[in-house]
């Protein structure tokens, strides 16, 4: 609904409306009209400080007057709408929104453009780096949620089928890597749970059954109160008295003499720049960009740069940074391409699975791999593809 008054000749225009968020937050930090900011509570100071820092002094304590509802099953009608039409007010329950009421427009009949801060329902895994959410907690509510997540992920029949998260997610939270993804278009959840886990340096497996998440963190770090020593022992120690002949898509080396193929990627082709896209909140989350070096290669044969990648799930600047490294170190270490075919005893061996691989003719002597793929033969022999594991 919309009012208009006169005075002098004069209009000036006021209008009461309501905007939806679509699924259920937990609550609102902020609400942005072009570079005005208004904060529903005070915020920290360093937020105070980065936005001083490019012009702009915000004000707080609700000054648009709204009434928001966090969209539970249980939420009760608006109490504004309830008093101006009290038999078609809805409460629209599992559904997220604000209302403005008599919002004063001044002389433009134009509804000003509202962009706001929201704090989502899953947040603030760790408080000191603000109100980012850990990517374990966010991908299992993508699977899982009964509103909106994979069709039969988790049912009463076949169970949950997801594994083991916990590792990957004390990883992200030693490394910091924290996430604010907003999905404001449709695409497929495959590209979108592709895309996370690529920046977050981790991988899903099927193993037993149950949906793993693999972190690719070769060494030891610790952060935000927190710890992650990676797993380096391998399963199994291979040497030439387990290879069969090569069945896979690679050459074997030296003709064939070798049981082991391998590839390694034209150094050209392997950036030594890659830049990556965030929305830094220090900034009106506005697109910045971080980019990650590996100076001792652009020393030795100049730039080749990654094209820009973009991860608007970052809004922390320290994650962006990390991600953008990883992300770099990750297109390095796997240069090379090994592949060898062993018999049906290692049937257990899954993808992700660490080994060692031994063939003096290569000079390789427990060379530590990681396997990225596995292939059944006809003959019941399993063709496994591995990566180099750097431990740097």
């Amino acid at each position: 609904g919309g009012g208009k008054g006169q005075s002098s000749g004069q209009y000036n225009y006021s209008v009461s409306a309501i905007a939806s968020f679509g699924e259920s937050i937990s609550g609102i930090i902020a609400i942005y009209n072009g570079s005005a900011v208004d904060f529903l509570n005070t915020p920290p100071s360093a937020t105070l400080s980065a936005l001083s820092q490019i012009g702009i002094t915000p004000t707080t304590g609700n000054t648009y007057n709204i009434e928001y509802h966090t969209g539970t099953t249980s939420q009760t009608v608006s109490s504004y709408w309830n008093g101006a039409f009290p038999t078609r007010a809805l409460a629209y329950r599992r559904q997220a929104y604000v209302v403005f009421p008599n919002l004063q427009l001044g002389s433009s009949p134009t509804f000003p453009n509202f962009n706001f801060e929201i704090l989502g329902a899953i947040n603030s895994d760790i408080p000191a780096l603000g109100p980012d959410a850990n990517p374990a907690d966010v991908i299992l509510d993508l699977l899982t949620n009964a509103t909106y997540g994979v069709p039969g992920f988790s049912s009463p029949i076949t169970g949950s089928l997801i594994g083991d998260f916990s590792t990957a997610r004390n990883y992200w939270r030693a490394a910091g890597l924290m996430i604010s993804l907003a999905v404001t278009n449709q695409s497929a959840a495959s590209a979108t749970l592709k895309s996370l886990l690529k920046a977050l340096n981790a991988e899903f497996r099927w193993s037993n059954g149950k949906l793993d998440i693999v972190p690719f963190g070769d060494v030891t770090i610790s952060g935000n109160g927190y710890a992650y020593t990676p797993n380096t022992t391998p399963i199994y120690d291979l040497t030439v008295d387990d290879f069969l002949p090569n069945q896979g898509s690679l050459v074997s080396s030296g003709g064939g003499t070798t049981a082991i193929a391998f590839s390694r990627k034209d150094p050209v082709s392997i950036p030594n720049v890659l830049r990556i896209e965030y929305l830094n909140r220090n900034a009106l989350y506005n697109p910045a960009i971080i980019t990650a070096t590996d100076d001792a290669s652009i020393t030795q044969s100049g730039l080749r740069m990654a094209d820009k990648r973009q991860n608007h799930f970052f809004a922390l600047t320290s994650a962006a940074s990390t991600s953008a490294a990883l992300q770099l170190h990750r297109e390095i270490a796997s240069a090379i391409t090994y592949q060898i075919t062993v018999g049906r005893r290692f049937a257990l061996l899954e993808p992700l699975d660490l080994i060692t691989i031994t063939e003096p003719a290569l000079f390789l002597n427990r060379k530590l791999v990681r396997i990225t793929e596995i292939e059944e033969n006809s003959d019941q022999s399993r063709t496994l593809t591995l990566e180099e594991v750097p431990l740097t």
